[in-house]
């Protein structure tokens, strides 16, 4: 991951814009295709929205707490494979509107929180958290669901 050295302001126009990509894939769907659970392995739409809702209330609090001075308590950056997992359970039970719901506020909350800070805040690690919870991993399930999309026909 090359480390990110945009203005702020930068980095949250492409916050807004992979984050509109996204959105635009999703919300075109039935609620039958939001909850496919053979469109990605077995995890459907509905699941990478929790997934994506879940990684952003991280990144919330894992920047609040830098902010503070405080470390994080969990290894997120080498383990995040092993949350993915534990996560995975919960958000499969969840209704649709429930992870709906989780998506949107998670990602207005955390936006909130970036679009408050100071200049000198972006330090090297809200950057790579901002970068890998938001723009980045928004393109990367953007794109899986667009390759799904068009194998639908």
């Amino acid at each position: 991951m090359a480390r990110d050295t945009r203005a702020p302001h930068e980095i949250l126009e492409h916050i807004i814009e992979a984050r509109v990509a996204l959105t635009s894939v999703l919300y075109g769907l039935s609620e039958e295709r939001l909850t496919d659970t053979s469109a990605f392995g077995t995890w459907s739409c509905k699941e990478i929205m929790g997934h994506l809702g879940r990684w952003e209330e991280v990144c919330y609090q894992v920047i609040q707490d830098h902010l503070k001075g405080i470390e994080p308590t969990e290894n997120y950056n080498e383990e995040f494979l092993a949350f993915n997992d534990r996560w995975e359970p919960e958000l499969r039970t969840l209704p649709l509107s429930v992870v709906v719901t989780l998506f949107e506020t998670a990602h207005y909350r955390l936006f909130g929180l970036l679009n408050r800070l100071q200049p000198e805040q972006w330090d090297i690690f809200v950057r790579g958290w901002t970068q890998v919870c938001t723009y980045g991993h928004f393109e990367e399930h953007t794109h899986e669901i667009q390759t799904w999309r068009k194998s639908l026909g």
